[in-house]
Order: C-alpha cells, then structure tokens, then sequence
C-alpha cells in the first residue's frame, strides 16, 4: 500500500513550500488554491466528485494514484467516465485565481487591482459615501429578479450586490479600519452567538422560541440600549414600520389574534374620516398605513415586497392599457375617464382569460 508520505514524495511536492491539504472525509472543504490529495473514501465517491467539480474549473487535470503508486490522469471534463473505484488518491494541483474566477480570492484580488494605482481612475475615486448609493441600488435590483422569478438574474444580481460588499471593505482595508475578513468574522460569531440551540446547549422546539431568544440575545448585545435601536431609520417606511412592530412582539407586546388587528384597522380608518384638517388626516392616514402593516406581518407577508407586486402589477396593466389605445390609432392621454376605464376592464379580463 502506496503511504501518504511516498506519494507527496513521487509527486515532487515541498509542503513547507507550495503548502498541502490532505482532505480524509468527505465533509471537508476543498481549498482550490493549495495543492490537495484526497484519499478516496471505499463509498460515496460520487459525493467526492461532485464536490470537485463545484470547487475547481473545467480544464484542471486530476490524478489518481493506486496502491502501486501508478498514476493516470484526465481532465475534470472526463472525470464521469474514470474508474475511480481502484484508486487510493486523487491528486489536484493547486489553481491560481486568474484561472478560476468562480472563487471568491479572485474578487477580492480583482477589486484590489481595480482600486491600485495602475487600476481603474474611477473605481480608485470611490469612497464610502459615494458607494452608499449603488449599494442600495443594488439590493433593489436583486429584489426585483426575485419578485420577477427570474432565478438566473436574481444570482447575477446578488454578485452586484457582493461586490459593492468587498468595495467598501477593501476601501476600509487601505486606512487599516476593517477588511474583508473582518467583516465575515463579525457575521460567523454572531450567526453562533445567537444560535445557541444549534452551536451551544439552548434546547428549543418551535420557530417561535427561536425568534425570541433571538431577540433576547439582540437586547443583550445592546447592552441596556432601546430595543428600537439598531433598525436603521433609512429602511422604506413600510418595512421600518414592519421591523419595529416585529422587534416589538419579541418581547410580548403585541395584538394576540388577527381579528384584533382587523378590528383596529377599521377603527383607524373610521378615524382618518372623522379627522377635522388635512394635517390631522395625514397623521391618521399613517396610522391606518402601520396597522395595515400589522395585519400583513401577522399574516406573514413582506409587506414591502407586497406593495412592490402591487406596484408592478399596475404598471403593467397601465402599459397594456397604453398599448391597446396605440394599436387602435387612439391617444391614450385624450380618452376620457370612462374610456380608459373600459381598456382597463378589458385588461384585467385578457389577464384572467
């Protein structure tokens, strides 16, 4: 039998030098951009495949090494039609970040380069406040492919939305205020910190239970602070008034039945009636809006995401609606109100039928 120590040997590798990962179960990470042997398990080999193929690109070379110490070697692309069953290891040479831009390094290194000074004279300009903008921007347009379904763009606008991530910490880098690395250390040990039930001892039964312990470990963190604090005042109005009520009702205080919450919509709507000025109104008007709100959490809507199908769903009529009239040599702008009623009703049925 072939031992670890001969094959690094026949393989001509220096680990203090090149660096080496040995990977012995099947639940290890592969690490792409360091020289890896994986002893080949007696089973599950196909979950050894899958993995290298999710890890590494198309045309890296595999080698497989039988007890003998006989090598063969093939493309990942042939990797299916390999008879990997007589095989005691596979050897992966280690892939540099230009010839995988799948992995994450590649996007740090890219956006290093982007911001030095032989980069890009835009991208060095850039500045956290300057970026704020496209960071929001970004996340509206990921939410937007997901509203629509579109999966394969939804994906392409979550990697916007990871560069403007790795932009700021890269700019925060070059004042030696935070990194990349620091900004996942912070998520991993807050992701553990408040899963006690899953990292720690805590037993816990239900979503619920989960939601407030939740919230228990937020108010400890806080220190004393207001439980409101911490919900960023620049969210939509909608999903602030949403994240506050939810805060809220982690700690009890909170309508106990949803014909509760009807009920009070109605007396909110019988207020905003009775009110005596405009400014009044206004004022009541957003009280009806916060109940309403209260009524889609308590049915566990987004209540922004919501609206935004509202939203879409009228624009698109309204296009047809404008699209029929052109159609008919008529101006859409001139039509009188029952005209325009009549295109919509017609709309609406051409979407039912």
């Amino acid at each position: 039998m072939l031992a670890l120590g001969d094959l690094v040997h026949s393989l001509g590798i220096d680990p203090l030098v090149d660096g080496l990962y040995v990977l012995t179960k099947k639940e290890h990470e592969l690490k792409p951009q360091t020289p890896t042997i994986i002893v080949l398990p007696q089973s599950n080999i196909n979950l050894i495949l899958r993995s290298i193929k999710q890890h590494y690109p198309p045309g890296c070379e595999v080698l497989g090494v039988d007890d003998a110490g006989s090598m063969s070697k093939w493309m990942l692309s042939e990797l299916d039609e390999a008879p990997l069953g007589k095989f005691r290891y596979i050897f992966l040479q280690a892939v540099s970040w230009e010839n995988d831009l799948r992995n994450f390094d590649a996007l740090r290194r890219i956006v290093k380069h982007l911001r030095a000074p032989d980069g890009c004279p835009w991208d060095r300009e850039q500045t956290h406040e300057s970026l704020g903008q496209y960071l929001l921007e970004e996340t509206y347009e990921a939410l937007e492919e997901l509203d629509k379904g579109n999966i394969d763009e939804f994906s392409n606008e979550l990697g916007d939305v990871l560069l403007q991530i790795v932009l700021h910490s890269e700019i925060a880098s070059e004042v030696d205020r935070f990194n990349i690395s620091d900004v996942i250390l912070a998520i991993n040990e807050k992701l553990v910190r408040r899963h006690p039930h899953v990292f720690g001892d805590m037993q816990v039964d239900t979503k619920e239970e989960v939601l407030a312990n939740w919230e228990i470990q937020k108010t400890q963190e806080r220190g004393g602070a207001s439980l409101m604090e911490g919900v960023p005042p620049s969210l939509p109005a909608l999903a602030y008034g949403q994240r506050v009520q939810e805060r809220a009702s982690g700690i009890g205080f909170d309508w106990e039945h949803i014909e509760d919450v009807e009920t009070k919509i109605r007396e909110e709507i019988e207020e905003f009636i009775k009110a005596s000025s405009m400014k009044e109104r206004e004022l009541e008007f957003g009280d009806v809006l916060f109940t309403l709100v209260n009524l889609g959490r308590h049915l566990n809507f987004d209540v922004e995401r919501s609206l935004r199908q509202a939203n879409t769903k009228f624009v698109q009529r309204f296009q047809m609606m404008e699209k029929i009239a052109e159609e008919a040599n008529l101006s859409f702008a001139n039509l009188s109100l029952d005209e325009k009623e009549q295109i919509w009703i017609k709309v609406k049925d051409l979407e039912e039928g």
